[in-house]
């Protein structure tokens, strides 16, 4: 399989993540055999993937590989300390093997990698390839980057040398993993500000822990995203499919895709420099409000800053906040001037938060009424088929936005049932939900499509021309929301000679 992705890729297969497994501390879901069995299999399979390069005369020592992928659903509690301790060429800990399987296994003397080879010769035959460990993480900010943080510190116990420069990466993250069971975990992800600032205050905490010590410094986290939801859904994605209706016969005629706040929010800060400073912290009702910085090659600066309540979810907070801002060595004099420009994000910045609730209110009162939400999940929890088979029918009449509400409770029916009808019917609903194209939607208005459209293109709140004081500094004074971030992007202005 990887002599497949490295014959298609070539060279470019060294900048790949290799990773193996997928949450198997999740038991039965994922992992069936023992956690012994899950280190021989990490070792045979990471001997082959590196195998696999050196065989088309690559360095493997180049390649990048680990895994895990762990569910850790209890927090930061993870099942870590065997895994690490068994890839750690001097570490013991409870439940570790204490040699490589592939190194031990004589079968593969003079054909396995040369990387494991030169590791294990020089242990006594321990140790494992480990550059990562990723840790899936669907939680309030604060639990995840702890989860992270957690992770390797309990690499750095077993083995500081070995594990300095390990990073523990996050490639699922999001507030949920499933889709939004409530109307308020679905506003997150409307565009009311809670997502982009749920995202870097992750960010914020990660940065605050590697200024305390630099071996916190390296990893990456990966949004999950599902498919983009249709029209009015709140799901963890970074763009929305808006049926459009261009005729007024209330039938979708094509389609719009847009983005989330949240698409832009990340594209801003990848746009700044391999250095951060970490702003200081401040709680205030709540609301955690600091940020971070940067500067490019350029003598760009870039300040994130933000204010998060992880608690509210729909944004319902009116608080905004006044940030006294004073940057030193910027790299100007006294005189010299700098555009500012800023890029607001929260309910009512960049986003299309407020237009997408009145749509969806005036859906709702023109839904004919049925069974409120809850009261179909009762009856598909039901043991009765027929009762099932009749919850799944109302679900049908509803509207994308409800039926997604429930998805998660179909799926487990779809799983679970018994009977099945009742499990084809729901695999059939998961199916058209998920995977199945927007065909036969109703459409929304074209004039509130075009709207949405409008807002959700990126927009710069202000730009103006900010000095330099007497001494050297930028004093600036810029205000962000609630769950609201404020993006400022400073640039010399060169003088005209």
């Amino acid at each position: 399989m990887a002599g497949h992705v490295i014959d298609r890729y070539g060279e470019e297969s060294l900048t790949f993540t290799w990773s193996v497994f997928n949450e198997p501390d999740l038991g039965a879901f994922f992992w069936r055999a023992s956690w012994d069995e899950l280190q021989t299999f990490y070792d045979y399979t990471t001997d082959a993937i590196l195998r696999a390069f050196e065989d088309r005369g690559y360095d493997s020592s180049k390649v990048f590989v680990g895994g895990l992928e762990l569910g850790g659903i209890f927090g930061t509690n993870l099942r870590l300390s065997e895994f690490l301790a068994h890839c750690s060429p001097t570490a013991e800990a409870k439940g570790a093997l204490s040699k490589n399987a592939a190194f031990a296994d004589k079968r593969l003397d003079g054909k396995r990698s040369r990387r494991v080879e030169e590791l294990c010769r020089a242990s006594g035959g321990k140790g494992a390839p480990c550059n990562f460990v990723s840790v899936h993480a669907y939680n309030d900010a604060k639990v995840m980057a702890a989860k992270l943080a957690r992770a390797k510190e309990l690499a750095l116990e077993l083995d500081a040398e070995y594990f300095a420069d390990l990073w523990v990466n996050s490639h699922e993250a999001c507030p949920e993993w499933s889709l939004p069971p409530d109307e308020a975990a679905a506003d997150s992800y409307l565009g009311n500000g809670y997502f982009p600032t749920w995202c870097t205050e992750v960010v914020s905490r990660q940065l605050a822990q590697a200024e305390k010590d630099p071996r916190y410094a390296f990893g990456e986290t990966l949004l999950t995203v599902w498919r983009p939801p249709a029209d009015l859904s709140g799901v963890n994605a970074v763009t929305r499919i808006l049926n459009r209706d261009d005729n007024s016969d209330g039938r979708a005629d094509r389609t719009v895709t847009v983005p989330y706040p949240t698409f832009h929010v990340l594209n801003l800060l990848s746009d700044l420099g391999d250095e951060y400073w970490p702003l200081p912290r401040t709680t205030v009702a709540g609301h955690v409000v600091t940020g971070f910085a940067s500067r490019d090659e350029r003598g760009t600066i870039r300040v994130a800053l933000f204010a998060h309540h992880s608690e509210d979810t729909q944004s319902r907070s009116d608080a905004e906040f006044e940030i006294e801002l004073e940057l030193s060595e910027v790299g100007l004099k006294r005189g010299d001037q700098a555009e500012l420009t800023e890029y607001r994000f929260d309910r009512v910045h960049n986003s299309y938060f407020a237009k997408a609730c009145e749509l969806r209110q005036r859906q709702s009162v023109a839904t004919p009424a049925g069974e409120a939400p809850e009261a179909v999940v009762k009856r598909l929890s039901s043991t009765d088929a027929t009762e099932q088979l009749a919850a799944l029918a109302e679900i049908e009449k509803r509207t994308p936005a409800e039926q997604f509400a429930v998805l998660s409770s179909v799926a487990a029916l779809a799983e679970s049932a018994s009977d099945e009808r009742v499990r084809e019917s729901a695999k059939k609903m998961v199916a058209r939900l998920i995977f199945a194209a927007n065909d036969n939607h109703p459409g929304l208005p074209k004039a509130d499509v075009d709207e949405i459209e409008r807002l959700s293109k990126l927009q710069k709140t202000n730009v103006a021309k900010v000095a330099v004081t007497i001494d050297g500094k930028l004093s600036l004074k810029p205000r962000v929301s609630g769950n609201g971030m404020n993006m400022l992007v400073i640039r010399p202005l060169v003088k005209e000679r």
